[in-house]
């Protein structure tokens, strides 16, 4: 549930984009590169957070994090409700958006890593494919939630939708401080490939499946990024308009992603992340040309479902051969690895959309068919196929 209304609150301002670069002042590319300068906090700290959750318990750690994550959308709120005021001006509005993004970085950088490695205790490794189906679940029924929230209050405005937002992030956290985790970690034996590929990276054989997932990461990203904008830039609605399609397309995204999350384990195991991504690779193919409502539908839902087979299946194989003791910092790995992808691809996109708004939806082909290859590299190499 904590994870869910977070991935509510975090993805939300994705589908208000249109209201906020109006509220603000701020253009596409401003915006996209706040956005992905603050996540460079996640990616420098999710090591360390991995570290420290391992060390001090998961529970604090993912409890810590998301108080300052809380503190980050507070904040966010109020600036952007000084500046509708007329209190505050938006000369500084993109250093105070950079300056609050960093703020929740260091709060995903906590929360992340914890929140995973707490969902493994006590779970045997059998059961991974299936555990982090569950828990993908939930973040994207989160994320099914935020923007579809979104769609429904963007009459409120910018600050109406940000005061939402930070009280669903309230919540998360007292679902977070009343909740009683495992009595017991798990206990599961270490098994290779996967403990030798943390140890020795890169050269290990999991090397495919972190770079697959940081691909799979960054055509996520780009997705959510680039909609608003292009409903404005190529098929000319209006503000609030575009502002309720994008909640509408994000919410299609995210049932499509459930659904993906919730069959993965229905796949032949050793090929269901590469199912997955070519799935999402014929989405971005229906999704390029952004053609119109219809076709913009069909290919961010595709994309999305074969993103949520492939995600959770390589986060199964990195984490099922892992002991409880390491699962903290496996996770904080990962954890900067989606950083890093959000982070690309926030101001790349923002750059496409406002200098070659034909390319931007286009340009998710590229790790589409990254993500693809790698993961056949990765099933080859764990059937000692490959190099």
């Amino acid at each position: 549930m904590a994870l869910g209304l977070v991935a509510a609150a975090q993805t939300a301002p994705l589908a208000a984009l249109p209201l906020l670069l109006e509220a603000l002042d701020l253009g596409a590319n401003e915006l996209g590169l706040a956005i992905g300068t603050g996540l460079l906090t996640t990616i420098g700290l999710a090591p360390l957070a991995g570290r420290l959750a391992d060390g001090a318990g998961h529970a604090l750690a993912a409890r810590c994090g998301l108080a300052i994550i809380c503190v980050a959308s507070g904040l966010f709120c109020g600036y952007t409700a000084l500046v509708a005021a007329g209190a505050m001006t938006t000369e500084h509005a993109f250093a105070v958006t950079l300056a609050i993004r960093i703020v929740n970085g260091a709060g995903v950088a906590a929360l992340h890593p914890a929140a995973q490695a707490w969902l493994w205790a006590g779970e045997a490794p059998a059961a991974g494919t299936r555990l982090q189906g569950k828990a993908s679940a939930a973040q994207n029924a989160g994320r099914l939630f935020g923007p579809l929230a979104v769609a429904l209050i963007s009459g409120m405005g910018a600050v109406g939708i940000l005061a939402v937002l930070v009280a669903t992030t309230c919540l998360a956290l007292l679902f977070l401080v009343v909740l009683r985790g495992p009595a017991a970690a798990s206990t599961a034996t270490p098994s290779p490939p996967f403990e030798a590929a943390y140890a020795t990276p890169p050269g290990g054989p999991a090397w495919p499946l972190l770079l697959a997932l940081l691909a799979l990461h960054l055509l996520g990203g780009g997705a959510q990024y680039i909609l608003g904008p292009l409903l404005l830039a190529k098929l000319g609605l209006e503000v609030v308009q575009a502002t309720r399609w994008t909640g509408g397309l994000m919410t299609m995204a995210a049932t499509a992603a459930i659904a993906g999350n919730l069959s993965s384990h229905r796949f032949a195991e050793q090929w269901r992340p590469a199912a997955g991504a070519g799935l999402a690779m014929i989405g971005t193919l229906i999704l390029a040309p952004f053609a119109n409502l219809f076709v913009v539908a069909a290919g961010i839902s595709m994309l999305a479902a074969g993103i949520g087979i492939a995600v959770p299946s390589a986060m199964a194989a990195l984490m099922q051969g892992a002991p409880a003791s390491s699962r903290g910092r496996i996770a904080s790995r990962t954890a900067a690895i989606q950083a890093t992808a959000y982070a690309a691809a926030a101001p790349m996109c923002g750059i496409l959309v406002a200098g070659a708004p034909s390319l931007a939806a286009a340009s998710l082909i590229l790790p589409a068919v990254a993500a693809l290859l790698l993961l056949i590299a990765a099933r080859r190499r764990e059937a000692g196929q490959g190099p």
